[in-house]
This record gives C-alpha cells, sequence and structure tokens, in this order.
C-alpha cells in the first residue's frame, strides 16, 4: 500500500498540421468519436452549403447546393450505424473536395452570367 497517489503526466498534445483550420480539426476529430449525432451531421450539412456558395461560377454553385440537399434528403432515414458512419466519413471527403474546388473556382473566375446576380461570400477560416 502507498499512501502517495502516482500521478501520470499526459504528453503536450501534438499541434494541427500546417494549414488546417479550427474547422478541419473539429471534423478530424469529430469523424474519429463513433457514430456521427444529429448535431455533427446538421454542421457538416451546413458547412457543404456554405462551401458551395462559394463558387464564382453559378452552374457550379447551383450543381453543388442541390446535390448536396438531394443526398442528405435521400439518407435522412438510414438507421444503420455503419452506413451513417460510411456516408459520415464521405461526407467529410466532399467537404474537402467542395473547399478545395471552390477556392480553384474562385481563382480561375470568369465574367458572371447574366442571370446570376447574387454575390459570392469571402472566404472564411470558421466555417462552422
Amino acid at each position: 500500500y502507498c499512501p502517495l497517489k502516482i500521478r501520470t503526466i499526459a504528453p503536450p498534445p501534438t499541434p494541427p498540421p500546417p494549414g488546417w483550420t479550427l474547422s478541419d480539426c473539429l471534423f478530424f476529430f469529430d469523424s474519429m468519436s463513433g457514430i456521427p449525432t444529429r448535431s455533427k451531421v446538421l454542421a457538416l450539412y451546413r458547412a457543404l452549403l456554405q462551401n458551395g456558395r462559394m463558387f464564382a461560377d453559378y452552374n457550379f454553385r447551383e450543381y453543388t447546393i442541390r446535390i448536396v440537399r438531394d443526398d442528405f434528403q435521400k439518407n435522412k432515414d438510414i438507421m444503420d450505424d455503419n452506413k451513417k458512419m460510411q456516408l459520415y466519413e464521405e461526407g467529410l471527403q466532399k467537404l474537402a473536395m467542395v473547399k478545395r474546388q471552390a477556392t480553384i473556382n474562385r481563382m480561375f473566375a470568369s465574367n458572371q452570367v447574366m442571370i446570376d446576380n447574387t454575390v459570392i461570400p469571402k472566404e472564411t477560416s470558421n466555417d462552422l
């Protein structure tokens, strides 16, 4: 019997990779924590829509928003936990892709289409 409690000191947390934003870290650690909750799925949905609105081109922007809405609507009644995890992981990958493509699309934007009178929001570091 030892009257003193031995405390272990945890190693300091490793810093995130260079270029990662807070939302990238949150999504990364959320994806590791098991079955996604409703709030995680809604945050992913909002982030996909928000980043989809960043496209400078009207057709890309509307296509991305339509596909995101259709996919979430189609899969809203999924009950299988493994399928939920798989879809959530795919959603995180699609979010990363939409971020990259929207950035590239804004870099090489052409003139606006006449029917497009929307203002493209500026990119922010916090996507949630």
